[in-house]
């Protein structure tokens, strides 16, 4: 795989970007990443409503290593997963795995369930009948 690269483009100049690490910028890696990722959900794919963040295994006893960071719905009712990386790690395909998992216990009422207390967490008023809809 080829190196990826970064530039700054000012008007028709465009330089290579020095890379720095989310501290040395100031940033707190999961929390940024994650009110990045809920501002702009277009980052998920085109047309997906974030649904919730932060969901945890629906077992008893789930480790806080295989919660979904952010999960959304495409328009054509699939449920998107995002999951926050701020570096390379090994085990991505196990990872993918173990959400998909999560994902396939998810029920409408309990994706409408997590919809609510997503929208008022965001303090956006909504009825239970509205975010099932």
């Amino acid at each position: 795989m080829a190196e990826e690269m970064l530039f700054t483009v000012a008007g028709s100049v465009a330089m290579p970007a020095q890379m720095i690490s989310l501290e040395e910028a100031g940033l707190e890696e999961r929390a940024d990443l994650q009110e990045w990722v809920l501002s702009n959900p277009a980052i998920l794919g085109p047309a997906v409503k974030i649904i919730t963040f932060e969901i945890e295994g629906l077992s008893a006893g789930s480790a806080n290593r295989d919660r979904i960071h952010v999960l959304g719905l495409a328009l054509d009712g699939r449920l998107v997963i995002g999951e926050l990386k701020a570096s390379r790690v090994p085990d991505t395909e196990v990872s993918a795995i173990k959400y998909a998992a999560i994902a396939s216990r998810i029920t409408p009422e309990s994706l409408a369930d997590q919809f609510l207390r997503f929208q008022a967490r965001r303090q956006i008023p909504m009825t239970p009948d509205e975010a099932l809809a």
